[in-house]
């Protein structure tokens, strides 16, 4: 037999248990609450799928833009090298032909010495030709230098051997055994020279 307490008691649990689930066996408020908690986890995950699928198509962007990029550098890099290929060939067919006169020359210079056995005349072709070749360089920009009697300067000058001469000051060029030549301010050859010392 149960006491009054106790009756109430079970008649309260009976309240709770009867408000806390309905007739299904769900509860109504943690029913509310779980989807409400369900439902935002959703929104987040769709949010962050959003969020990926963003990153992802960005990712892809800069990924294609790179390769594009990388593609077009290696495009205009082998167009350069073509175009220096081409203006060495130009260059090169350039001289060539302003050569090809003096060959004419030299020719024509053997043929009459072979002739007449006049070496004279081979003498003066020869000469002609060395002129030809010279106004040739010239007009291309290269120039001798005058190194003769001037102070020596290791950056013109390659000193050979060094020697003494009466009343010559110490590092001038007494002699120039090969000339040297600069085109433009750049120096293509040095002179080969005797030094005093």
């Amino acid at each position: 037999m149960k006491t009054e307490k106790e009756k109430n008691t079970d008649k309260k649990t009976d309240v709770d248990i009867d408000e806390k689930y309905d007739e299904n066996g769900s509860s109504p408020t943690g029913s509310s609450e779980g989807s409400e908690t369900k439902a935002t986890g959703r929104a987040k995950g769709k949010k962050k799928d959003k969020e990926l699928e963003k990153l992802r198509k960005e990712v892809e962007f800069w990924k294609d833009k790179a390769q594009r990029t990388a593609a077009e550098f290696d495009n205009y890099r082998k167009r350069k090298e073509k175009e220096t290929a081409e203006s060495w060939k130009l260059a090169t067919e350039d001289i060539v032909k302003k050569l090809l006169p003096i060959i004419d020359d030299f020719e024509r210079s053997l043929e009459a010495a072979n002739a007449n056995d006049n070496y004279e005349a081979l003498k003066q072709g020869v000469e002609l030709i060395y002129q030809s070749l010279k106004r040739l360089l010239e007009a291309e920009g290269v120039h001798e230098m005058d190194a003769q009697g001037q102070e020596f300067n290791p950056e013109y000058h390659e000193a050979l051997m060094q020697m003494e001469k009466d009343g010559t000051p110490e590092n001038i060029v007494l002699d120039v055994h090969q000339k040297g030549y600069i085109l433009g301010e750049k120096i293509i050859r040095p002179a080969k020279v005797v030094v005093s010392k």
